[in-house]
């Protein structure tokens, strides 16, 4: 309730209700001679295609993401991936957003939705693992750090792409073996800690801050797949674990990009505008 009174100050301050039907980006530049002969390497490698695919998805209304969004928040709250996993996707392969763009709207819609779960998750009492909590957030910190600083930056769109896509697929089959394995003994904590572990879960947690630094999503996934198919940690502590550090990672990501990198694009600004009111309910109520 909180954060959607200050949003509501700020919308009626700065008079942004326009933004939600706004379309993102220019329109369409009128086709000339240029265009129509493209060098044969840009057709060959599908960048003319893909500009003018791009100029086109970027028409889109801005309250499409809003929309989505809603659906996004819902599954953030109540399962193990975060609202990246779905923004991600829907705006790089559906709306042809750039991956940079993308991955600072989900840090920055993810430092809000999934705040609000983890406060969620603290007021209702729900059991968490607090040694995947504190080891893998340590580790999440410096893997955000590093690949903001050193690997996003070096990826080219389609690797970005490549990658949050690998990723989910070795997710899915990590739940298909997790299903897969019946009347299987699980655990409300990681039984007999141990040194080797905590290593296990820092490192879990630097993998997933660079993948979050990439797509936006990251450490929950991953410190998820090491709790319940390493540890056997039961799925109704691992996944409000898991939501409670990807607030935690998301929020770095997003200050340390205000403080040190110049601060999220404005495209991924506007689209955070729009989509605040879906998110600190939706993430909640998942």
């Amino acid at each position: 309730v909180l954060l959607l009174v200050g949003w509501l100050i700020f919308a009626i301050a700065t008079n942004g209700w326009h933004k939600f039907a706004e379309l993102d980006g220019p329109p369409l530049p009128p086709a000339t001679n240029a265009t129509a002969v493209a060098p044969s390497s840009a057709v060959r490698n599908g960048t003319a295609a893909a500009s003018a695919d791009e100029q086109a998805v970027l028409r889109a209304p801005r309250f499409y993401m809003t929309i989505t969004m809603i659906f996004g928040s819902l599954i953030a709250g109540g399962t193990s991936e975060g609202g990246a996993s779905v923004a991600f996707p829907v705006m790089t392969l559906i709306f042809g957003i750039p991956p940079p763009v993308a991955r600072d709207f989900s840090l920055l819609i993810q430092s809000f939705g999934m705040s609000a779960a983890a406060v969620s998750i603290y007021y209702m009492r729900l059991r968490v693992e607090r040694n995947a909590l504190l080891y893998s957030t340590f580790g999440g910190f410096f893997g955000m750090t590093f690949g903001l600083q050193w690997v996003a930056g070096k990826l080219s769109p389609k690797w970005a792409k490549m990658v949050f896509v690998s990723v989910w697929l070795g997710f899915a089959a990590s739940l298909f073996w997790l299903n897969f394995t019946r009347k299987r003994h699980t655990h409300n904590a990681i039984p007999l800690f141990a040194k080797w572990k905590a290593l296990v879960l820092l490192c879990t947690g630097f993998v997933g801050g660079v993948l979050g630094a990439i797509s936006g999503s990251g450490i929950d996934i991953s410190t998820f797949a090491v709790l319940t198919l390493l540890f056997r940690v039961s799925e109704k502590v691992a996944t409000p674990t898991s939501v409670q550090l990807m607030a935690l990672n998301t929020l770095w990501g997003a200050l340390f990009q205000i403080a040190f990198m110049g601060g999220p694009q404005a495209r991924a600004l506007d689209f955070l505008f729009v989509c605040i009111p879906a998110v600190v309910f939706g993430a909640p109520a998942g």
